[in-house]
């Protein structure tokens, strides 16, 4: 395949807009102590969006080896709840690997070209990836151990997703002319068998135009991003395209759209294109009715830390105000809706350069917070936040003392060492 070598740089910077985790490198043989703490105290507050959390147990570090005789050389034994499910993650080697529950690694992929982003399947963790192989991003499955490794798409892609049902690949296309077997694809989202099989274009792109002036009007980029909880949406990140030789944009261009799967229509939440209101961090509502919109980062006035989006409606509602207690700014790393309340990873930014995280709990009243736990260590600004679906846990990752991933259980359970270092995304297994 002959592609543009200029187009790769552009596109590619639109594929890490997808991936909110942070590049630690290194996976190590330690015996560093998990950190510890005592259980939540499920003591309710009632602060105001710009009120300090009350205090709450706090993690603890404790000297607890690493017991003998574990065959693994990640530290998932040391003191902490067990995973409820084993997760993938990519590695120092930029590979596939899995974590059991008790600690087993198993590395899954050992392609030639680094892994860009991935996704496991919700039904039996087949694995579909993207590299970068001989000059071109190349779409991958694999069967759940790792084998069987067959390419699927070549092209400028990014944004691999499996749907709910395991049996479609979802995909997007950034420059027409990607190749699946003998057939060629244009821009926009597409949708290929897990088991083998034609692909189908779900939405289409907007080309770029050039205007009488001789100025180039912006097309549409479209990527499949989440499926709603009820499985019959999609979000979507958006940005402008103008074409394979021109710049794709930065974060501030990002924008945000539905895709319902009955309808086959598309309609946008936030428009990309130097919009004022960013939504960095989305996640779905447990009745699958609103988009909540994190904020990990100061990105401008004009976003607060927490918004959330009614998808019937387009109207927003902010939940949580940038001006936090004592001038300390409020980020919000991720938020998980289900069972009538909402959890968020919080970090209270001071103006000292001191800060701390904590996770919290509200129902209706996003003012009337429940801390669930505070944290030892403020989780990575660019930290993926990997919820339990049932919400009784998160993952995230700390840089400080060293990259680490943790799992933190809300039930009062000790948070574990999942890894010492990381590459990106990670996603749960089965």
């Amino acid at each position: 395949m002959n592609h543009n070598p200029h187009m790769h740089f552009h596109h590619l910077l639109l594929l890490l807009l997808l991936l909110s985790a942070c590049s630690s490198r290194g996976i190590a043989p330690t015996s560093t102590p998990a950190p510890t703490s005592t259980p939540a105290q499920t003591q309710t507050t009632q602060p105001t969006a710009t009120t300090a959390p009350t205090a709450s147990p706090t993690l603890v570090a404790t000297a607890t080896p690493v017991p003998a005789g574990i065959a693994t050389v990640v530290p998932t034994r040391l003191a902490g709840a067990d995973l409820p499910l084993p997760i993938v993650f990519v590695d120092i080697r930029q590979q596939l690997t899995r974590l059991e529950p008790n600690g087993t690694l198993t590395e899954l992929t050992d392609d030639p070209g680094n892994i860009l982003d991935f996704d496991s399947s919700p039904t039996d963790s087949s694995l579909v990836y993207l590299i970068i192989q001989s000059g071109s991003m190349v779409l991958i499955q694999r069967d759940p151990q790792g084998n069987n490794r067959t390419e699927l798409v070549s092209g400028v892609l990014r944004a691999p997703l499996y749907d709910p049902t395991g049996e479609q690949i979802l995909f997007a296309v950034d420059v027409a002319g990607a190749k699946a077997g003998s057939t060629t694809l244009a821009t926009g989202v597409w949708s290929i068998p897990a088991n083998g099989g034609e692909p189908t274009q779900l939405i289409e792109g907007i080309a770029p135009q050039t205007g009488d002036d001789g100025q180039v009007i912006p097309g549409m980029l479209y990527a499949p991003l989440a499926w709603s909880p009820d499985n019959t949406q999609l979000l979507l990140l958006t940005a402008p395209d103008f074409g394979p030789d021109l710049p794709a944009g930065d974060i501030g261009s990002v924008g945000l759209s539905v895709f319902d799967k009955a309808a086959a229509e598309t309609h946008e939440l936030i428009p990309p294109g130097g919009n004022p209101r960013l939504c960095l961090s989305p996640s779905w509502s447990a009745d699958s009715n609103a988009v909540l919109c994190a904020t990990p980062y100061g990105v401008g006035d004009e976003t607060p830390p927490l918004f959330q989006i009614d998808i019937a409606t387009g109207n927003v509602q902010d939940l949580l105000l940038r001006e936090g207690p004592d001038g300390a700014e409020i980020w919000v790393l991720g938020a998980f809706n289900g069972s009538n309340q909402t959890t968020a990873l919080i970090n209270y930014r001071g103006a000292e350069a001191s800060s701390k995280a904590v996770i919290e709990r509200f129902k209706e009243d996003p003012t009337h917070r429940t801390i669930v736990v505070s944290l030892e260590n403020a989780p990575d600004p660019g930290s993926i936040v990997l919820w339990a679906a049932n919400g009784s846990g998160a993952i995230f990752s700390v840089a400080d003392p060293r990259p680490q991933l943790i799992w933190q259980p809300f039930d009062g359970g000790q948070p574990r060492i999942l890894v010492e270092g990381y590459s990106g995304r990670i996603r749960w297994g089965k």
